[in-house]
């Protein structure tokens, strides 16, 4: 029979795949798919003859809405994620701090755009400021105090009116995707030796 060490050093070896199995499957899905998949399944079917098979879908970036088929929702919200930031781009309930009204023919959601609730990203009251300054915009700034409507006129107008500075936040975007991406693949690279180590000591451990 085994002694106490042995069932302690067994226990500890638990413990350690454990948390290395927690970390490599959080670095692949934060949010189990199945879960997604029942939750949506589950509200559309609620509300499948309402929007005539279709179910709102809200933006977490704009807040805009979206009407997929009901059998699309989970593909929807798993697949479609921001390139910056890895974080997905729809949810199944109204954005906070969004208003939203009923279309008057289709009774579907609307979101209300608020007139100008978005900086030029050279403002200096911009959220981006910071990092214009980073990559070598400091004391650069747009001339124009103009609040502008949404994320697509914010992109035009930087693009349009500061090409240069444009250019610099494309490149800057690209290289911290690929930066993320690599530290990412680093994190799920050394789970997965965590992991793999921990089962092939376990196994021995059995002999």
């Amino acid at each position: 029979m085994p002694g106490p060490k042995s069932e302690l050093k067994a226990q500890l070896l638990e413990v350690e795949m454990d948390n290395a199995r927690e970390i490599f499957e959080s670095e692949f899905e934060t949010e189990p798919a199945s879960d997604v998949q029942r939750e949506g399944a589950s509200r559309g079917k609620a509300r499948f003859h309402e929007n005539g098979g279709y179910q709102a879908l809200y933006n977490t970036q704009t807040g805009d809405v979206s009407y997929p088929p009901v059998s699309m929702l989970a593909n929807k919200i798993i697949r479609e994620v921001d390139e910056d930031t890895g974080k997905r781009l729809w949810q199944l309930d109204p954005v906070k701090g969004r208003k939203y009204t009923n279309d008057t023919r289709s009774g579907r959601k609307m979101l209300v755009r608020p007139e100008g609730d978005h900086y030029c990203p050279m403002h200096k009251e911009s959220p981006e400021r910071a990092t214009m300054d980073a990559i070598g915009f400091a004391g650069i700034f747009c001339k124009s105090n103009k609040r502008l409507r949404d994320v697509q006129s914010k992109s035009r107008h930087f693009e349009n009116k500061h090409p240069g500075a444009y250019k610099a936040y494309e490149r800057w975007r690209v290289d911290e995707r690929e930066r993320r991406a690599e530290e990412r693949e680093n994190r799920m690279a050394a789970a997965m030796e965590a992991l793999m180590a921990a089962q092939a000591q376990q196994a021995k451990e059995a002999v």
